[in-house]
């Protein structure tokens, strides 16, 4: 998996209803597999639902009910590793080409219950939010109806005061002081990208410079040893990228959070989802390296060398504390870069919500007091009872 197919993959985790991930019966697990369920694993909290849904494909190549098992176990087991929900589905597409089987109706029911039921629920969830400020309006007009002018002017009065304060209040957060928590917010999740992509440099070098590497060698030792190089760096490159692409949604998570905190609670005031401006990253390695591959694996002449002599265990080494210093040095520089990306899509979405909401209470008084002189409250009461009806069957 080759790092424009990994942002392609990532735009389809962060906006897609639901994930099928198809593996195969003959090879579970490669790296890339184990690069892209860690990138899921990384996603799992910061969307509502569970969407993922992970189907071992040609299980009719095992040779009978106890191969079909382990391989089932093995891929589930390894789900487990990375504390995904297990819902794991062994099929057959040829069977079910030929229609030899129902295996696919169990996939086929969870399936439609998921997009039915889970995906549908954001939806009403929605909804209901909609229902139930059109019910407090109305309600509120009901109410308002049935005081003496007098004592409706004074409660006009009284909710303009409470409303404009309620608008002052949003309005009077200071942009400088409330994106300080989102500052340290983003100091704190590089630096833990730092120390986890530190710690991978073992893993990818262990699977880049396993002795199966230099079976029937026909390039020259150094060749071999840079083609190594280059799919370790290529491992590291993906993980940068997934390990950063995450943060930016942790981060764009985080800043709605904030901003949301300041929000004055009221019942008259739904805001769209926040839209924050998407930083995109995109990441080149060698660009950042301070060695020369060609002259570190030159003194390497045969793979006996190599591995024998302990020379392996001595590259690795000196990876562990190059690129351990890169890592640290492109969190520092990220920093700098994201602290004044986000402080100015902070600040755009602040101002949007503080509009957002002015309109909205605006909207909102102006609404309570349009039918001020109607006397009918029929109507009202009529859409009332039927608003809370379809709440009631939306709830079910």
């Amino acid at each position: 998996m080759n790092q424009r197919h990994t942002e392609l993959a990532f735009q389809y985790i962060k906006e897609s209803d639901a994930i099928i991930y198809l593996t195969y019966y003959n090879h579970p697990f490669s790296i890339a597999d184990q690069q892209f369920i860690e990138q899921l694993k990384r996603t799992k909290d910061t969307f509502t639902l569970n969407k993922n849904f992970f189907i071992v494909n040609a299980i009719d190549l095992a040779k009978n009910e106890v191969e079909r098992q382990e391989v089932t176990d093995y891929v589930s087991n390894r789900l487990a590793q990375f504390q995904l929900q297990n819902r794991l589905f062994a099929l057959s597409s040829k069977k079910e080409q030929d229609q030899q089987t129902d295996e696919f109706q169990e996939f086929r029911d969870q399936f439609s219950y998921f997009l039915e039921h889970d995906v549908s629920s954001l939806l009403v969830n929605t909804g209901l939010q909609d229902i139930t400020s059109i019910i407090h309006l109305m309600k509120e007009k009901i109410s308002l109806q049935t005081l003496s002018e007098k004592e409706r002017k004074e409660t006009i009065d009284k909710w303009s005061i409470h409303y404009k304060r309620l608008v002052q209040k949003m309005d009077g957060v200071d942009s400088q002081v409330s994106y300080l928590a989102v500052t340290q917010e983003i100091e704190q999740l590089l630096h833990y990208v730092e120390k986890r992509l530190s710690m991978k440099i073992s893993d990818f070098f262990k699977e880049c410079y396993h002795p199966g590497q230099f079976v029937n060698q026909q390039e020259s030792m150094l060749d071999c040893l840079l083609s190594c190089f280059e799919q370790f760096v290529n491992l590291m490159e993906v993980e940068i990228f997934n390990e950063l692409s995450i943060t930016t949604v942790r981060i764009e998570n985080y800043i709605k959070k904030v901003i949301y905190s300041h929000i004055p609670s009221s019942d008259h005031v739904h805001l769209e989802d926040l839209l924050i401006e998407e930083k995109y990253v995109h990441v080149n390695l060698q660009e950042w390296l301070t060695f020369d591959p060609n002259k570190i694996h030159a003194p390497y002449k045969s793979v006996k060398q190599f591995i024998e002599k302990e020379r392996k265990e001595q590259l690795l080494e000196y990876f562990q504390v190059k690129l351990s210093e890169t890592f640290e040095r492109m969190a520092k520089e990220y920093l700098l870069d994201w602290t004044k990306y986000y402080q100015e899509a902070y600040n755009n979405a602040l101002q949007q919500v503080k509009k957002d909401y002015a309109e909205q209470t605006t909207n909102y008084l102006d609404q309570l007091t349009s039918t001020i002189n109607e006397k009918d409250l029929t109507v009202y009461q009529k859409v009332v009872e039927n608003l809370e009806e379809i709440k009631r069957q939306l709830a079910q």
